[in-house]
């Protein structure tokens, strides 16, 4: 071992044993029944001083005379104290959470030039002495960590990782809380904080642990992925990660730059974007989806369900549609209600659900003058989706769509759908409408929080 690595370790463990429960009492208490007689805790803060001095940090006309002795015979002293330490962290009780790794995962804000957002999975691991060490995925920002692991006492049952990016030069810090019912969990939930001068940044965070499961080094190896990049292991992390880590309002959040005056944060508060916000509903990691919806569902008259035609016309228009976005990076989902479905069925049906995470929302509304399911689809969309555009002949629709405002949603009027060049502009109004919104969330969901 090298001597400044042989240093550095001898201050790393004492840092250890001191932390243990009981810390350097209960290491005496150990010592005295153990095999390493001459090693007491006196003695092990004689070779620490020693160790320090050698460092710079002690000057050696301040160490008395056992110091200075372990001082010249530190190359030998110290592996010594080295083994005694191992032995007693390993002996001195091992908690639930020793041994055990995770896939940790959470959403990478590194690349803040990027145009669609990706997740990390980085690689966290624990040993013996409440020892904790993040392999981290390279980006040109994020860093590897390594530190101590705390279980907080009580009934609160929550890990904590104290981490740095190095135990000497710290640069950078990692704060880690998560909360647990069981060691053994499949997952944990939680936050970290990562700060460096000037910096704050916190944000959400999933731990998948990895349990019986045979993985080769490379299929552990931290990965950043989206849809567009990596997209094997993208697909591969369980679409409750993904749609966990997308919640807008709960997944990032970082301190602004420094802002030393209350008139200073007057600005930033006046320049902030609020939450509510169609723009800052979900972060998008999947590829965004364009719903396109047509009204051929039922209304409910008199108690019993009653079909509502579609002109022949609106297939013509899907296909003039499908072919406008066919060079935009979306899926296109294209809707027609089963006109045999009763009203009262509506509100349960499975397609609602892709609504809340669905960026577009394209509602083509023909010859209906009773309540239609595409309507019902409209009020979702109005409540989670962050683009709607509405395509109606003002003959169609009630005055109270009418008068939403163009700030709420996007309106194309048209005169006949059985006109080709009326098709061709409405498609061409599309592909305009949804090309222009595509590349507006990074940045400002963001910087703004």
């Amino acid at each position: 071992m090298k001597n400044e690595q042989l240093l550095d370790s001898i201050l790393e463990y004492s840092e250890i044993v001191g932390k243990q429960e009981g810390g350097w009492w209960k290491y005496e208490e150990w010592y005295r029944k153990s095999n390493f007689k001459s090693w007491s805790r006196t003695y092990c803060y004689y070779l620490v001083r020693a160790a320090r001095s050698h460092k710079g940090e002690i000057s050696f006309s301040k160490l008395n005379a056992r110091e200075k002795g372990f001082y010249e015979k530190i190359s030998v002293e110290g592996p010594k104290f080295i083994e005694v330490a191992k032995t007693f962290i390993a002996e001195s009780g091992r908690d639930n959470f020793v041994d055990k790794k995770w896939f940790f995962y959470f959403l990478s804000v590194a690349e803040r030039k990027s145009k669609h957002l990706k997740i990390a999975r980085a690689l966290l691991e624990t040993s013996i002495g409440n020892v904790a060490e993040l392999e981290n995925v390279v980006d040109g920002f994020s860093k590897d960590y390594s530190g101590t692991y705390e279980i907080i006492k009580g009934n609160r049952k929550v890990i904590y990782f104290d981490l740095k990016d190095d135990p000497v030069n710290t640069t950078r810090e990692l704060h880690i809380k998560a909360v647990y019912m069981n060691p053994n969990d499949e997952i944990m939930l939680g936050t970290y904080t990562t700060y460096d001068e000037q910096f704050v940044y916190s944000g959400l965070i999933v731990l998948h642990q990895i349990t019986n499961e045979k993985f080769s080094e490379d299929e552990m190896k931290p990965i950043l992925c989206s849809y567009r990049l990596n997209s094997k292991a993208f697909i591969a992390i369980p679409e409750a990660i993904k749609q966990y880590l997308s919640l807008k309002k709960r997944n990032y959040r970082s301190v602004p730059r420094t802002v030393p005056s209350l008139d200073e944060l007057q600005v930033y508060l006046d320049e902030y974007v609020p939450l509510k916000n169609k723009k800052n509903r979900f972060l998008e990691l999947e590829i965004p989806r364009v719903y396109l919806a047509t009204p051929q569902g039922s209304s409910k008259q008199n108690g019993s369900s009653e079909k509502v035609g579609q002109p022949q016309n609106v297939d013509k228009l899907i296909l003039e549609i499908e072919g406008a976005l066919k060079n935009e990076k979306v899926q296109l989902i294209s809707k027609q209600t089963d006109s045999n479905m009763p009203a009262s069925d509506l509100k349960s049906i499975d397609s609602l659900k892709l609504l809340k995470r669905t960026r577009f929302f394209i509602l083509v509304i023909t010859n209906v003058n009773k309540a239609s399911y595409s309507l019902v689809q409209l009020g979702w969309a109005l409540a989670h989706c962050k683009y709607i555009m509405l395509i109606y002949n003002d003959l169609y629709v009630s005055d109270r769509i009418k008068s939403i405002s163009t700030n709420v949603i996007n309106k194309h009027i048209y005169k006949s759908l059985s006109s080709e060049k009326e098709r061709r502009e409405i498609a061409n109004a599309i592909r305009t409408f949804v090309h222009d919104n595509m590349e507006k969330f990074v940045d400002s969901n963001l910087e703004k929080d």
